[in-house]
């Protein structure tokens, strides 16, 4: 469809924010969204004026890699509640 507009149904800006979750299944937690091919092919997505990159490869799973130590635990604990907001205001000021 041409003519666009916002969240219009059947545009290809619209058809295209598909592939934003696609490309992202490998850390979905919901079992709707499956890896698939689009997944596996399409490295990066470009959303420009009026124009949409795709940027096609090979993608494997990502791998978590955890390196270095933790030296201080619990170092920053932010308050919460009323105490928050206080702590909020008061460090703006």
């Amino acid at each position: 469809m041409y003519g666009g507009g916002h969240k219009r149904y059947g545009t290809f800006i619209e058809y295209s924010k598909n592939f934003i979750d696609y490309i992202n299944a490998y850390f979905s937690e919901q079992s709707s969204l499956k890896v698939n091919k689009y997944t596996k092919s399409i490295k990066a997505i470009h959303f420009y004026d009026s124009i949409v990159v795709f940027e096609k490869g090979k993608r494997d799973k990502p791998q978590r890699l955890t390196t270095g130590k933790a030296t201080v635990q619990n170092y920053y604990l932010e308050p919460t509640g009323l105490k928050k907001v206080r702590w909020i205001v008061k460090k703006m000021y």
